[in-house]
């Protein structure tokens, strides 16, 4: 069975770029990442966030912090089917999954 996730992915492929967006600005809208304990000035002031679809942050966040985690929380994780959190420390759901896959 494919997971929501997986599914999700695919069908973003078969639209077009403006379609992806606009989906994305959708989604964000409900991030919850500007939220979360963890994210700090740093973060603020280089505009980070949404990190579950753009990627960890750089320089502004570290991996000590990870306890204070509140992705489970975050309505694009259940929109999506996401399954990992951790998403401003070690990258965005895409190349989460990606790395399990590569395990397996």
């Amino acid at each position: 069975m494919m997971e929501k996730f997986e599914e999700i992915m695919r069908n973003m492929q078969r639209i077009s770029p403006e379609e992806r967006e606009k989906i994305l600005e959708e989604e964000g809208r409900k991030c919850i990442c500007g939220e979360c304990p963890v994210y700090n000035a740093c973060a603020k002031n280089a505009h980070e966030g949404f990190f579950c679809a753009w990627g960890k942050s750089f320089v502004c966040i570290t991996s000590e912090e990870e306890e204070k985690c509140i992705c489970p929380d975050c309505p694009v994780m259940a929109d999506w089917g996401m399954k990992h959190i951790y998403h401003c420390t070690r990258g965005e759901e895409r190349a989460q999954w990606f790395d399990q896959q590569i395990r397996k």
